[in-house]
């Protein structure tokens, strides 16, 4: 039996999992912010991590499974949500994809895709080398995973706790399982609700629109949440605001869909919403914008700019009103508008306007000429 921590008493039962870098520690800053009377939360870790060191096996998606699945029968749960970081969000995805009586919703917190990285051979044995390495090893496989976004201090407490809470035979033995290979069956179907959480500030294939992409296909009732300013552990990054994220969702509510850094940035947007018309009824037109704007804000959508008749300078146009709003993703702007929240919103404008709405892909670009977020980062460790 693989080892596990409990926190809370409540009748929700979740398992959560460990990432490749350390044991369920990781959520020791998170755990706090928990509730403990809706929730039982376990953390467990998988064989050779934490509770579980020691514990030798094939070091598989299907065997941590199977290792879930018998955590689960011991404490009596026949149906339970699970939680995955990184590379235990595949074991987290295989369980609801071949468990769905047992699996009742899903989160994946910084995911690697599906079918894996598909690394080469050279990167896999730099990343073997690096698991099975001394601390000058695995400290030179951080920094090239972690950039300098964040200090050194950090990038060596992520060393300690990598070292504290792992066999090196364990670490090598997972790498395979997302590096390379992926679930076993990628194109399997997601019944039950399944949530995904990005870092924007963590590499590029694992941001929200990527993650969007490649979980859409299995899943018809995913929600991808972005995290702006955050990395690859947002646990540990941005503990409360994780936390809340992750409870509401679990316990059925509407998910905060928005970028949950500071308001007044718009780095790192990926789209944009453009609005233009005709207004016939002002008074008509300031309740639907009473209502609207903190509605797409819940979406992590920003009010960037607004106004009359746009200045001409070549070309045919309308002197018709502007509103641009800029989005974490298209897939940020899909969720507004299909929302059961925008329904009744939408027909306050019904009688008061004419309007044409596009949503445009793209992202900003800072004074270097660079595309934000930017410089781009290095791989971050699954």
């Amino acid at each position: 039996m693989i080892g596990f921590d409990k926190h809370g008493s409540g009748g929700g039962g979740v398992i959560v999992l460990n990432d490749w870098l350390s044991d369920t520690s990781t959520w020791d800053e998170a755990r706090r912010y928990l509730g403990r009377e809706d929730f039982t939360w376990v953390f467990a870790d998988l064989r050779g991590y934490g509770r579980s060191r020691g514990q030798g096996g094939r070091f598989t998606i299907i065997e941590a499974a199977g290792d879930v699945i018998a955590l689960a029968d011991s404490l009596g749960w026949g149906r339970f949500a699970i939680v995955g970081h990184s590379m235990s969000a595949l074991v987290a995805l295989h369980l609801a994809q071949h468990h769905p009586n047992r699996v009742e919703r899903t989160v994946l917190v910084t995911p690697s895709p599906p079918r894996g990285f598909g690394f080469d051979d050279v990167t896999m044995q730099a990343l073997r080398a690096g698991a099975s390495g001394d601390d000058a090893a695995r400290l030179g496989l951080l920094r090239r995973m972690q950039g300098t976004r964040l200090t050194e201090q950090w990038i060596r407490l992520k060393l300690e706790r990598w070292r504290m809470s792992s066999d090196s035979e364990a670490v090598a033995g997972y790498t395979s399982m997302w590096a390379r290979e992926g679930l076993p069956d990628p194109e399997a179907k997601v019944a039950s609700p399944l949530l995904a959480i990005t870092g924007e500030d963590d590499r590029e294939d694992m941001r929200a629109d990527a993650t969007s992409a490649a979980l859409r296909p299995l899943a018809s009732d995913l929600t991808v949440v972005p995290l702006a300013d955050c990395g690859h552990a947002p646990m540990q990054e941005m503990p409360p605001l994780f936390a809340t994220v992750v409870e509401r969702f679990l316990l059925g509510s509407q998910v905060a869909r928005q970028s949950l850094g500071p308001q007044e940035r718009t780095h790192g947007t990926g789209a944009y919403l453009v609005v233009q018309g005709t207004v016939r009824d002002d008074e008509a037109w300031r309740r639907y914008g009473a209502a609207v704007v903190p509605l797409i804000a819940s979406f992590g959508g920003k009010h960037l700019t607004k106004g009359g008749g746009a200045e001409l300078l070549e070309g045919g146009h309308a002197n018709e009103r502007t509103a641009l709003f800029g989005f974490p993703s298209m897939d940020a702007i899909h969720a507004f508008w299909a929302s059961p929240e925008y329904a009744p919103v939408k027909e306050l404008r019904r009688d008061a306007a004419t309007l044409d709405i596009w949503a445009v892909p793209g992202s900003l670009i800072d004074s270097s000429g660079c595309e934000a977020p930017c410089p781009s980062r290095p791989a971050s460790a699954a």
